[in-house]
């Protein structure tokens, strides 16, 4: 029973909150510029009383990403998680394909997004 006890014990993780800002600058350094852009569009909508499905999850995912950095452990999945959504978010809510040109520079965001994550998961998480 002793065995079971401190399986448990041991599974707990430290919760700190001042590690929040240096892991986030850790692992969203990439994607700063397009979380600010994302979180200013979702206070906009909200304000203007224009919020969609897409909003909530956009906010359910950055509360839960930020939330996740205190702590000592798996957060780097919700970060790539934030990730995709920050884009995709970005895609829906603004007019980025639109215009000359604009659907080859996103074509190649997406690719360098879809390049990251696994470029990420590798080395920091380990196979």
């Amino acid at each position: 029973m002793g065995i079971l006890l401190d399986t448990v014990r041991l599974a707990r993780f430290n919760y700190n909150v001042s590690m929040m800002p240096l892991t986030l600058i850790h692992h969203a350094n990439p994607i700063v510029i397009p979380i600010v852009i994302a979180c200013s569009l979702f206070y906009q909508r909200i304000r203007n009383a224009k919020p969609e499905p897409i909003d909530c999850y956009f906010a359910g995912v950055f509360f839960l990403t930020l939330m996740s950095l205190g702590r000592a452990g798996a957060h780097g999945q919700y970060v790539l998680e934030l990730l995709v959504v920050t884009m995709i978010y970005l895609l829906h809510t603004t007019d980025l394909l639109e215009g000359p040109g604009r659907e080859a520079w996103v074509s190649i965001q997406v690719l360098l997004l879809i390049m990251y994550a696994p470029a990420f998961v590798l080395p920091e998480e380990g196979l």
